[in-house]
């Protein structure tokens, strides 16, 4: 009986542990991906592939209150690209759900579109980012 008491003490400690450490773990990476990057490289399928970001230097903006803005110019591109107005362009908000980060769209009524979600790690100081067919690698220019 005693056994059993300390065994589940043991368990119940180890799960609040492992809990408080993947909260700790998730904020530490929040507050690293909190700024501005620009993209250095861009995968498909694990081989180089060209993007225009990479050569326009467009920037990603990962804010603290979970704005997720994309540099002026592709939104530009996209909206001429769609013919839709800028004011139709979805509002992105970011978070970090289940080690991947996840990007939710919102219209100019704040009503819910749709999410998607990227795997995220970090190489040194640089962000990677990626799902089953593209990886894109990102340097961070500004903690703003």
């Amino acid at each position: 009986m005693q056994f059993n008491l300390i065994l589940i003490i043991k368990m119940v400690f180890f799960f609040f542990t492992s809990e408080l450490e993947n909260k700790l773990q998730s904020q530490k990476e929040r507050e690293r991906i909190i700024g501005v990057w620009v993209m250095i490289k861009s995968e498909k399928d694990g081989k180089p592939r060209f993007d225009e970001s990479i050569g326009e230097k467009y920037t990603y903006a990962y804010k603290k209150n979970g704005d997720f803005i994309l540099d002026f110019r592709i939104v530009r591109n996209q909206v001429e690209d769609a013919d839709m107005s800028i004011m139709d362009y979805p509002k992105i908000k970011w978070s970090i759900v289940n080690k991947n980060i996840e990007y939710k769209a919102f219209d100019s009524n704040g009503r819910f579109l749709g999410v998607t979600s990227d795997f995220f790690y970090f190489s040194g100081d640089t962000l990677v980012t990626g799902n089953a067919v593209l990886t894109s690698y990102y340097l961070k220019i500004s903690e703003k």
